[in-house]
């Protein structure tokens, strides 16, 4: 009886180990500060080798004030890449995260901040001289 008891509690114990696999990011997204209208990425990279050949679904979210999908004509979705093409003003202090769904398992990266610069205004005067006039420049 207990041989039969010890070799089910090995079944039992190789089983949960063989069933624990483990997505594990090697990258996790960082903070990023950056001037309005620019471009910015999001990077996230992780150790597969539990997984095999299992395919990853990607999905970005963003945080402003509730995690919500990343979608519309300013952002590219590239897997584990997130582009935003023209950062607005109005997503400073946005958060941005990664979830990795493999074969039903679903990860969560961690999150990473936004924090969006206005463009500076340059306001000088050019004074100088041009065919014998005086030149008035203002920007």
């Amino acid at each position: 009886m207990k041989k039969i008891f010890l070799a089910y509690c090995f079944i039992v114990i190789a089983a949960q180990i063989a069933s624990a696999q483990q997505l594990v990011f090697t990258h996790q997204p960082e903070d990023k500060v950056v001037c309005e209208n620019s471009e910015v990425l999001y990077i996230v990279n992780t150790d597969t080798s539990g997984y095999g050949g299992a395919v990853m679904e990607y999905n970005w979210q963003y945080n402003n004030g509730s995690w919500n999908d990343v979608m519309g004509p300013e952002y590219q979705l590239l897997g584990d890449t997130l582009i935003i093409n023209e950062v607005a003003l109005s997503m400073n202090e946005y958060q941005f995260r990664c979830i990795i769904d493999v074969d039903g398992d679903v990860y969560t990266s961690e999150s990473a901040s936004l924090l969006v610069n206005v463009i500076p205004v340059v306001d000088f005067t050019y004074k100088g001289h041009c065919f014998g006039t005086n030149t008035f420049y203002k920007y």
